[in-house]
């Protein structure tokens, strides 16, 4: 029990920090590459809860996953428009034995109506 509670803290806090880091301390979405990357302490208090993760011993199995998902974070060049790319990424990783989560990891796939 302890392990999947630690794996959806771990999804949503990430999940989360992205998304603060794409929006600007003026609100705007970042929905460009290109656009300043201006961040709120929000997203910075964020990332630093994310980074501690890295250097808790109850984490040491997820440290890989955890500095993936920084650095996806931290890439400038990603935007709001690639949240689901990180969605993928951590349903592979934390939930690839949920086949309910097909539509997320494969969405190439057509849902069942």
């Amino acid at each position: 029990k302890q392990w999947y509670q630690r794996r959806v803290a771990i999804t949503a806090g990430i999940l989360a920090t992205y998304v603060l880091h794409q929006i600007n301390k003026d609100g705007a979405l970042r929905l460009s590459g290109g656009t300043r990357h201006n961040l709120t302490s929000e997203a910075g208090k964020a990332m630093d809860n994310i980074r501690t993760l890295v250097s808790n011993k109850a984490y040491a199995a997820h440290i890989p996953t955890l500095q993936h998902c920084i650095s996806m974070i931290l890439d400038s060049s990603r935007t709001f428009l690639h949240t689901i790319e990180l969605l993928r990424f951590l349903a592979g990783t934390f939930y690839d034995d949920k086949p309910y989560l097909s539509a997320i990891m494969c969405p190439q796939r057509k849902a069942l109506s």
